[in-house]
């Protein structure tokens, strides 16, 4: 019996998210992100949130790489757009980061996605902190 729970344990029987899960993950995480950035007001430059790091993990569930970018006009509306190159936009929003002591230098956090090809898709993602 022991033997049987450490091999389920070892051969990974976590249950994972079918297609149609994901998919509704994806969808609440949309929802939640675009009433973050429609709602929450701006500091300066940035959105002032308690939780940027809350934020960004919900961003970052919002996107697929390789989707076509016409999925996503509502939430990409909602960010700084920047042409990078003849094909290449950028799409980024900033959140000040409250101070915290593992990571002091940190004052804005960064997400970023990017859209290329015809017709247009998600490129890619990244976050990037500002330090003093």
């Amino acid at each position: 019996m022991i033997m049987c729970l450490l091999c389920l344990g070892f051969t990974g029987c976590n249950a994972e998210f079918t297609p149609a899960q994901q998919e509704a993950e994806r969808r609440k995480a949309q929802e939640q992100f675009l009433s973050f950035a429609t709602t929450t007001k701006k500091a300066g430059i940035g959105y002032d949130t308690g939780d940027p790091y809350g934020v960004m993990r919900t961003w970052a569930k919002c996107f697929r790489k390789g989707d076509l970018a016409s999925g996503y006009t509502s939430i990409l509306a909602t960010g700084e757009k920047r042409l990078v190159e003849d094909d290449l936009v950028e799409y980024e929003w900033v959140l000040w980061v409250p101070y915290d002591p593992r990571v002091p230098d940190a004052r804005l956090l960064f997400l970023e996605v990017y859209v290329k090809g015809n017709p247009p898709c998600i490129k890619d993602l990244r976050t990037n902190k500002s330090m003093d």
